[in-house]
């Protein structure tokens, strides 16, 4: 049995398609994960399964037990450990630092290469494998290139710290 993580999109955003953690754990369980651990309305849900086809099997899960159809991203927790992490990435405790993980049909690389220029004098950004990596200093957060699109689009981003 390896351990998951479940990235869900469009839940809990504003008061549409609202997803109680406390009842999605409780459903995931029901259905035969082991150890499941939900973020408190962070759309981020640990697991371990033995399933096949994750996405599907949550995807159906969610539409079966709460009538929403959300799409979703699974990562393996081994997958994630062996990321060849930028060295600059969470070193600096003034600083912002986000792995943006996209979801299918996206791509780091597509997400990347459709991003305004990145002001270098602020910011950093690298694609690895399928993570988008992104470091700035917090009190310059707002005047960045992708800081400025988070606050408009509320972004999809797992902050790491």
């Amino acid at each position: 049995m390896k351990t998951y993580i479940c990235l869900l999109r469009g839940s809990n955003v504003g008061r549409k398609n609202c997803l109680s953690m406390a009842e999605l754990k409780s459903a995931m369980e029901g259905a035969g994960c082991m150890d499941v651990k939900t973020c408190i309305n962070s759309e981020n849900i640990i697991f371990r399964s033995s399933r096949d086809n994750l996405p599907f099997f949550c995807q159906n899960l969610i539409k079966d037990k709460f009538g929403l159809e959300l799409t979703c991203q699974i990562l393996s927790a081994e997958g994630l450990f062996r990321l060849a992490v930028p060295k600059w990435f969470n070193q600096d405790s003034d600083s912002k630092h986000n792995a943006i993980f996209t979801i299918h049909p996206w791509t780091a690389r597509d997400v990347s290469e459709r991003m305004p220029i990145i002001k270098l004098e602020l910011e950093r950004v690298a694609v690895v494998d399928e993570v988008l990596f992104w470091t700035c200093s917090k009190k310059n957060f707002s005047k960045t290139t992708y800081g400025k699109l988070a606050l408009k689009s509320k972004g999809y981003a797992m902050t790491i710290v």
